[in-house]
């Protein structure tokens, strides 16, 4: 149970665009970094937990699917 109620990894991304990830999508920082500055986003939080992708409602779906798309094609993650 204790595995849902914590992410299994988490991205932050400050007011400045500073990139801040913990847990299994850790060693895809430099390419996860890369494309949130792409897209310029600022003042984010993405969560990765239970093999789902949890994003803020502030996220358009059309920048929500990007980045779902970046993720499966760029951070094979270990799949249960």
């Amino acid at each position: 149970m204790l595995a849902y109620l914590f992410p299994e990894s988490k991205i932050s991304v400050s007011r400045t665009g500073g990139v801040k990830i913990a847990g299994v999508l850790a060693p895809y920082h430099s390419r996860i970094a890369w494309f949130i500055k792409e897209l310029g986003l600022k003042r984010v939080v993405i969560r990765y937990r239970a093999k789902r992708f949890y994003f803020p409602r502030s996220l358009d779906p059309r920048t929500q699917q990007r980045l779902r798309n970046f993720f499966s094609a760029e951070c094979p993650l270990v799949r249960g």
